[in-house]
């Protein structure tokens, strides 16, 4: 009997720094589903931007679900569905200003 899926944080943030970035990858031998991205910007300073996407195991990206350029304060995004993220991509988050609130969820499943 195999067992149950349950939705797993992949990648939580709260920045209000200048400028950063957040990386992430399913460990080895499994890969991520991602079902749910969720930003959101407070009221801040500006500039500010934002972007999350996924790179493949030679840094190029291939998935870029969400990029925002000076958003006004408060603002909130979101994207839903599903993506495979393969055990050798990267999830990344790279922002700009804020602050900024992410929430990306979804499953981790082993490989056969």
């Amino acid at each position: 009997m195999t067992a149950p899926v349950y939705s797993k944080l992949l990648m939580g943030v709260f920045t209000s720094l200048p400028s950063e970035q957040f990386t992430n990858k399913p460990p080895p031998g499994f890969i991520w589903i991602v079902r749910d991205i969720d930003v959101y910007l407070g009221a801040g300073g500006s500039p500010t931007a934002m972007d999350v996407q996924v790179n493949d195991h030679s840094g190029d990206p291939y998935f870029v679900p969400i990029t925002l350029n000076n958003p006004t304060a408060p603002f909130h995004a979101q994207w839903t569905g599903r993506q495979v993220i393969p055990s050798d991509a990267t999830l990344i988050a790279n922002f700009v200003g804020g602050p900024w609130s992410l929430s990306i969820s979804g499953y981790e499943l082993s490989l056969p």
